[in-house]
């Protein structure tokens, strides 16, 4: 009975142990269940939809950065943002941020992995131009490149050789190489000699003798003529795409010998046999061996040598040609005793004679007040050449050419007035008119130039570089100032100056013809009656009242800044304006 007793109560506690562990199994799932549900809670659910269908059945779909869990094709993310990783096997891996603002639905569409493809060529060390699909890779003797799975078209392309196209179907992810078998193109050599039955070598190999023709494949060759009692001849040629033939004929030299020369002067014709020649390294001819040669050497200006000589094949000859010049008489002379250079230089006065090389000379005349005269001439060879100018001042040169040429560089323009019989000064009823305006007869009896505007500032700067040039209208310069400005441009024409000038006197010689300043009766007639039906009061007519752009006066711009303006006017301009804007 104790026994029966002891097994019952073992039995009891085992049962109890079992309960207590079940118990404990519980509680586990039951807290797990309560961390998932939390989590699933707390989480922001994506549902992921992947095409294309095969890539959906490959892919798998992980959390790459922050914390969560995926269940089938639904990612829960905790704390709002993370980094949704998607593989499959045969394309392209993608990630995608999500955020508490991104859309629960998400699409994506997973590229293939392209084909990694090598073609290769069974000829070694040539570069082929490679083609895909029309569009050139590379240039190379194979070509490794990725290809999206589909049909293409590969080229491989060289001159040398036919185009080899293959038209390969590429699946994607894989990885493979294809060899090609270019085809080599092919074409004709023709090659004739004179004289004929000369051995013809290629590549330095003797092939046949002339006349040869044979068909060789594409490439390039040197090539090589000879025969008996002639030197060899050596050329290279190419058979390609663009050259399929080849047709030659080579007229082969006798055997040569060498003449080492001496010329002078340099850069004279050199003739052997009538032929001209010209020295290898500046001093050496090769010529015909057994051969009588006339050496001829000639320049112009010189008088010619000839030389005739006999050289053995490969016999090294010598030759020196010493040219002396070839004079002639020259003689000189002119209207006025003027200076005579040469090619720049001053070789005496006119009336002169000279010997003078036959070559082309510049001949210049000159005398001061007068204008050069330069000419080209040619002496002859024993002969006598006379060479006769006449030299005329500048100013008669010019009036000879009908425009004064030194005021039109300086871009001085003029018109021709022609005057008559006025009044100047003022009416007695003309209003605002002062006491001493009284008026005057005058007749200016003859025509006359005046400037067609002021003289502008640029064109004052040729005489005097401190005022800076423009095209503004000169001011700030004494009426002693303008009048040596007519002196200097007097003497730039050739002129006698209108003025004499000493020290701050001034007055006129009774011989004068340069340019200088309008009188007063000049300068009324041209602003009030030149070119009008009738004298008007004002410079620019009649009205009291200035009209808009009638000229550039004191406008309102500058009130405030002188005493006088013109109320109401405005010109454009608050200084001075640039001349022949009115």
């Amino acid at each position: 009975m104790a026994s029966e007793h002891t097994i019952d109560s073992q039995i009891k506690k085992a049962k109890t142990r079992r309960k207590s562990v079940v118990l404990a199994g519980i509680t586990v799932f039951i807290a797990f269940l309560s961390v998932y549900l939390s989590v699933l809670f707390l989480a922001k659910g994506f549902n992921v939809s992947i095409s294309p269908l095969d890539a959906q059945q490959e892919a798998s779909i992980s959390i790459h950065k922050g914390l969560g869990i995926v269940r089938n094709q639904t990612a829960y993310v905790l704390f709002g943002e993370a980094e949704l990783q998607i593989e499959a096997t045969t394309f392209k891996s993608t990630s995608i941020q999500v955020n508490a603002q991104t859309p629960s639905n998400l699409l994506i569409e997973l590229l293939p992995k392209p084909a990694v493809l090598r073609f290769t060529t069974d000829v070694e060390s040539v570069q082929f131009d490679w083609l895909v699909d029309g569009d050139w890779k590379t240039r190379g003797n194979d070509l490794e490149i990725e290809l999206a799975p589909g049909s293409h078209e590969i080229i491989a392309k060289h001159e040398w050789y036919e185009n080899t196209i293959l038209n390969y179907d590429a699946v994607k992810a894989s990885d493979d190489e294809v060899q090609l078998h270019p085809t080599k193109r092919v074409g004709t050599v023709t090659i004739a000699s004179v004289p004929k039955g000369a051995a013809v070598s290629i590549n330095g190999e003797v092939v046949g003798i002339t006349p040869y023709q044979a068909t060789w494949s594409a490439g390039d060759y040197q090539l090589g003529i000879q025969a008996g009692g002639y030197e060899q001849s050596l050329d290279q040629f190419s058979l390609n795409k663009s050259i399929t033939a080849i047709e030659r004929t080579y007229t082969l030299l006798p055997l040569q010998a060498s003449l080492e020369l001496a010329l002078t002067p340099e850069g004279g014709l050199l003739t052997v046999n009538g032929l001209p020649k010209t020295p290898d390294e500046g001093t050496k001819i090769s010529v015909d061996a057994n051969t009588l040669l006339t050496v001829q050497y000639q320049k112009q200006g010189f008088i010619t040598q000839v030389r005739r000589v006999t050289l053995s094949p490969k016999q090294q000859g010598a030759l020196a040609l010493s040219l002396e010049p070839d004079l002639g008489q020259v003689k000189f002379s002119s209207n006025v005793n003027a200076t005579v250079s040469v090619n720049g230089k001053t070789l005496g006065h006119a009336p002169l004679s000279l010997s003078l090389q036959t070559v082309p000379l510049e001949v210049t005349f000159s005398k001061q007040g007068y204008r050069s005269q330069t000419r080209t001439i040619m002496p002859l060879s024993k002969k006598v050449l006379n060479v006769e100018v006449e030299l005329l001042t500048e100013f008669e040169a010019r009036r000879k050419e009908g425009k004064p040429s030194f005021v039109s560089k300086l871009g001085i323009d003029f018109i021709k007035v022609t005057g008559g019989k006025f009044e100047t000064g003022s009416p007695v009823n003309e209003a605002e008119r002062f006491r001493d305006e009284h008026q005057l007869p005058v007749e200016l009896t003859k025509a006359f130039l005046v400037a067609a505007t002021e003289i502008t500032e640029a064109q004052y700067h040729k005489f005097d570089q401190s005022v800076t040039p423009s095209n503004l209208p000169l001011v700030n310069v004494t009426w002693l100032d303008a009048v040596r400005y007519c002196n200097w441009l007097s003497e730039q024409e050739g002129l006698r100056p209108f003025y004499r000038v000493q020290g701050s006197r001034v007055s006129v010689p009774e011989l004068t013809e340069g340019y200088r300043l309008l009188s007063e009766a000049e300068w009324e007639f041209v602003a009030k009656h030149f070119q009008r039906a009738a004298r008007t009061t004002f410079v620019w007519g009649n009205e009291e009242r200035v009209r808009k752009g009638q000229g550039n006066f004191a406008d309102e711009s500058i009130r405030g800044k002188q005493t006088f303006i013109l109320e109401k006017y405005q010109d454009g301009f608050a200084q001075r304006a640039p001349c022949k804007k009115f």
